[in-house]
């Protein structure tokens, strides 16, 4: 391909929302003052999820074209690994031999991705797009095995972390997923559910070169399901721990609430103060 080609879809700028969202939640992440192993894990999750937005983004833009899906899938399964990592880390650290298994399987998950990812993108542009390697075919199932892994891994530890502030048996603690008693559960119990609408993406991206879906059926579901696991966890992600951001959005409702401020707290005013935490 010797010129440039452009192909900005709808699904492009749906796209560049869901990375807008993502770096909302992952720089409320590093704005944090006080960062647990949880946090250090989950602004990984949210690095993950923006990088392949961004790729995402960048695929129909670049001239080698879908050069970057494959890297777009692997950042999926790189943050599905970490959702499997932050279920054995938060509200505490689990140092069982399940958590260290399932520690060890969502890094060599992730590893292999984005190994393979790589490689085919490196391959595809110094051979200018010739055929050479092919992904082998089990690439497009980790994504979907992953997000299955982590679904399992979540509603085991929303249970575990059930039971042990619930006593009243099998009833008290399936009632986690209506009436959680900690905020540690609800949490858990959210991402749960973000894991379940993800893994429809994973399964349409398994699936599409094996069964021919209508024109437009696997470009809605995928969007829908990033969209819907986006808002989730971005949304779980404030409920981390206390401390609240302050945005300038607040700051103008303010003024339009109060009217200006005056000179003298005006000078004092500093904008980086509405990027830390409360």
């Amino acid at each position: 391909m010797d010129s440039l080609q452009f192909s900005v879809t709808p699904y492009s700028f749906n796209a560049l929302a869901l990375l807008l969202i993502g770096l909302a939640g992952w720089l409320y992440l590093l704005g944090l003052k006080q960062k647990t192993t949880a946090i250090h894990v989950m602004t990984l999750v949210l690095a993950g999820f923006a990088v392949g937005m961004a790729s995402w983004v960048a695929n129909g833009i670049v001239f080698w074209g879908g050069v970057l899906t494959p890297f777009t899938e692997a950042c999926a399964v790189v943050s599905m690994a970490g959702v499997i990592v932050f279920a054995y880390a938060y509200p505490r650290q689990v140092n069982s031999l399940e958590a260290s298994l399932a520690r060890c399987f969502a890094a060599l998950v992730g590893f292999a991705a984005l190994s393979v990812s790589l490689f085919d993108a490196l391959r595809f542009v110094f051979t200018h797009g010739v055929a050479l390697w092919t992904l082998p075919p089990v690439f497009w199932i980790l994504n979907p095995v992953t997000s299955l892994v982590a679904l399992g891994v979540c509603l085991r530890r929303i249970l575990a972390a059930q039971s042990e502030l619930q006593s009243g048996g099998w009833r008290a603690t399936i009632s986690a997923f209506w009436r959680p008693a900690s905020r540690s559960v609800r949490l858990l119990r959210n991402f749960s559910c973000a894991v379940l609408v993800g893994m429809i993406q994973g399964i349409v991206s398994s699936l599409d070169g094996l069964i021919v879906f209508p024109v437009l059926l696997a470009p809605l579901l995928f969007n829908l399901s990033l969209s819907l696991m986006f808002v989730v966890v971005v949304y779980s992600v404030f409920d981390l721990t206390d401390e609240q951001p302050r945005l300038a959005a607040v700051w103008g409702l303010r003024i339009c609430a109060q009217g200006p401020l005056p000179s003298a707290q005006f000078s004092k005013f500093n904008p980086k103060q509405f990027w830390e935490p409360g």
